[in-house]
């Protein structure tokens, strides 16, 4: 028989409200495929860009072209901090990377501790370049 008082659900009093967006990478134009690079996320109080971390697994995907994903990547990540930082996120609708390829997707809502981990947490789960650590 399940003993229902063993399982710990985490606290909503502990729990912000935020928002977060991915940031995708279409290596073609032509092609339906798409790749989560970074994650930003932010709350009331603060916000949070995270950059997926395997680049072994970005240069097993695109081989002789990783290097150009990789700066196209930490360029994309550099700039969306640094809109955070002026503009905030609630001008992120006007926000544009400056080159093809990257681009900002659907903001969502969530909830976490704070903004590093609700940008943690969904780079964990939807980047197949980000290894995730404990």
């Amino acid at each position: 028989m399940f003993d229902g008082s063993e399982i710990q659900f985490p606290s909503r009093e502990f729990l912000k409200k935020g928002w977060w967006a991915p940031v995708h990478f279409m290596p073609h134009p032509d092609s339906p495929e798409l790749f989560v690079v970074g994650v930003v996320s932010w709350n009331n109080s603060e916000f949070c860009s995270l950059s997926a971390n395997s680049s072994k697994r970005i240069r097993c995907v695109f081989e002789n072209s990783a290097d150009t994903v990789m700066l196209a990547q930490n360029s994309a990540m550099q700039a969306l901090q640094q809109h955070m930082e002026t503009a905030g996120p609630d001008h992120l609708a006007d926000f544009e990377f400056g080159f093809s390829g990257i681009s900002l997707g659907a903001v969502r809502a969530g909830e976490a501790k704070d903004a590093k981990a609700l940008a943690k947490y969904w780079l964990n789960r939807i980047s197949s370049l980000h290894h995730s650590s404990p």
